[in-house]
């Protein structure tokens, strides 16, 4: 897991464990109805952890392939700027 989807949890961990305070009434919070949003708040953050954490490692094996396939090109690339240098393909100009 990287930093985000580590930060993604704690807040969701938190929010999920405060709201259900909230709403069994362990902590009353009657004087600020707007805490009990809270829950809700943890819910979807926990939703959006379990996305990141399934994406996560496709991410990281598309990252991979993108970075070997660099490295194909550059090769490719640095082969046939040695054809050239070395005068392999190279055609003589054509003079009218």
């Amino acid at each position: 897991m990287n930093r985000f989807t580590k930060v993604l949890l704690g807040v969701a961990i938190l929010n999920v464990v405060a709201g259900l305070l909230f709403v069994t009434g362990v902590i009353n919070v009657d004087a600020a109805p707007g805490l009990y949003a809270i829950f809700p708040l943890g819910v979807v953050c926990t939703g959006v952890f379990f996305i990141f954490f399934a994406v996560e490692k496709e991410t990281a094996m598309y990252d991979i392939e993108e970075w070997v396939h660099e490295i194909d090109l550059e090769k490719y690339n640095h082969s046939h700027a040695d054809e050239l240098h070395h005068g392999y393909g190279h055609h003589a100009p054509m003079h009218a």
